[in-house]
């Protein structure tokens, strides 16, 4: 199998996990988050639910996360290794 070509989820899949999470965090949202954390938070938009939960709005959690999805990238190899490389 050549690298990069294995897809244990359907892309249908992915965009669900995608949609699912960020429905938590904007519905559920974060039990007992720190003072600290709350408020740095909620000064930057997020908010505080009547279950005393803190939330994320889908427009703020794909902002943060925006940066990290270029950055992941960079973790992984960017040329095939040598088959000496993948045995080790």
């Amino acid at each position: 199998m050549a690298g990069g070509r294995y897809r244990p989820l359907t892309d249908r899949e992915v965009e669900r996990i995608r949609v699912v999470s960020l429905d938590l965090l904007e519905q559920v949202g974060v039990a007992r988050p720190t003072d600290e954390w709350r408020d740095r938070d909620v000064a930057g938009g997020s908010w505080i639910n009547e279950a005393g939960r803190l939330c994320f709005s889908r427009g703020l959690v794909k902002d943060c996360i925006a940066p990290a999805e270029h950055d992941f990238a960079g973790c992984f190899p960017t040329r095939r290794l040598t088959e000496k490389e993948n045995k080790r």
